[in-house]
């Protein structure tokens, strides 16, 4: 939410845009799309003047604004609209306080998200010690395309094309595959497409990964994330830029016209991170294949992995039940319609949600829940399960088939 003030303010330069207010007191409206969960917002702002907060012992003076967020649609704002009031430092910018308020008006949540400079040494270096998988073998052939539907909740948004490989160029222990994968989205009048290229270890640990692409709203931004590993420190660098393509009609939203955020600043970190830890991103079903390939199918086991989730800059140790579904269904030896035996899910913040494999350990379908959603990923070659066939009979997934893999030595 810092691009608010920094819009407002004039924190940041940014390329003149003429429908922009003339007074800022009018306050405007901006079109935003959240991945992790193909959702599109329309959130209107409005400046409230200057507050003096106290925050960690010291007062600050701070900005306020009044915000209301509602659901977007490619028709406009849809349903309820909920409200929250943001404070932000006139010394740096940053979000200092965060109140949200129920349907009622009654104040119901208060965050406080700025701690004082003088706590900055306790903040911990992102490591943490993940516990030890013994390798498996990676069995998934070559080259190979795979196709999976992309849900959110019971609407069908789209489709990723994946194909692994192994590299050519690997030195013993290091690269030893590549993943590409090719993703297309489209929700409530909002597309976003992106190539994401993964290499793996020989234990399906990630050494380099990149992602680019465009999100198309009533804007267009092109994005990028590049992260590489180098012995027990990372580096993550991503770079998001707006512009509004040609021949889009101008649309209002509830306070004033929709414009995209500004810029947010280019983001590189770099940052210790145990050796062992997978990785995880928006719609990165390649790495959810990477993750299960590795974990001990036991039926009635539970197993811990450590995940660094990337766009979050989340490391977490997260814990999976697994289960074998013939065992479970009472020691039936037959198999479901859509081939899956095996059943890993897992709870908590960093990934909850559930992944269904075959008898082979080859993903079928994974699930993952983000503010209050369900996204879930469903192999185009899976047959339905039962009572789900209906459901997904009028959910097809576009007519571009899987791209090439790029040449070798690119």
């Amino acid at each position: 939410m810092d691009f608010v003030h920094r819009y407002f303010a004039g924190l940041v330069s940014q390329r003149r845009d003429p429908r922009v207010p003339e007074k800022a007191e009018e306050g405007c409206t901006f079109d935003l799309f959240f991945p992790e969960a193909a959702a599109r917002l329309l959130l209107s702002v409005k400046p409230a003047g200057v507050e003096t907060l106290s925050v960690g012992g010291r007062n600050m003076e701070c900005a306020r604004y009044e915000a209301w967020a509602a659901a977007a649609t490619s028709a406009g704002a849809s349903g309820a609209r909920s409200r929250q009031t943001l404070f932000f430092s006139r010394g740096d910018g940053r979000l200092v306080r965060r109140d949200d308020y129920d349907e009622a008006g009654e104040k119901i949540i208060q965050i406080t998200e700025l701690a004082a400079p003088d706590r900055a040494g306790e903040i911990a270096d992102l490591v943490i010690a993940p516990p030890k998988l013994d390798p498996r073998k990676f069995d998934w052939p070559s080259g190979e395309a795979m196709a999976f539907r992309v849900f959110a909740g019971d609407r069908a948004v789209g489709a990723i094309n994946i194909a692994f490989r192994r590299t050519s160029d690997a030195a013993p222990g290091r690269e030893e595959y590549e993943a590409e994968a090719h993703v297309d989205l489209s929700v409530a009048g909002a597309r976003r497409r992106e190539r994401a290229v993964t290499r793996f270890d020989s234990a399906m640990r990630p050494v380099r990964y990149s992602v680019e692409g465009r999100e198309t709203v009533e804007h267009e931004a092109d994005y990028s994330v590049e992260f590489s590993r180098r012995g027990g420190s990372v580096e993550l660098r991503e770079t998001k830029k707006y512009r509004r393509p040609a021949g889009k009609p101008d649309k209002g939203g509830a306070a004033g016209t929709a414009l995209p955020p500004p810029d947010p600043p280019d983001r590189k970190l770099e940052f210790p991170l145990s050796e062992g830890v997978f990785l995880f991103d928006h719609h990165r079903v390649e790495h959810a294949i990477a993750l299960f390939s590795q974990i001990p199918l036991v039926h009635d086991s539970r197993v811990k992995a450590g995940v660094f989730l990337v766009r979050r800059n989340l490391p977490a140790v997260v814990e999976f039940y697994i289960r074998d579904l013939r065992r479970a269904a009472g020691g039936s030896e037959g198999t479901r319609p859509d081939g899956a035996v095996w059943e890993i899910s897992s709870g908590g913040v960093a990934l909850p949600g559930r992944a269904l494999l075959d008898g082979n350990g080859r993903l079928v379908s994974f699930s993952l829940v983000s503010g209050g959603l369900e996204m879930s990923y469903v192999s185009a070659a899976a047959k339905p399960a039962p009572g789900a066939e209906a459901r997904l009979k009028s959910r097809e997934i576009p007519a571009e088939g899987p791209r090439p893999l790029r040449p070798p030595g690119w």
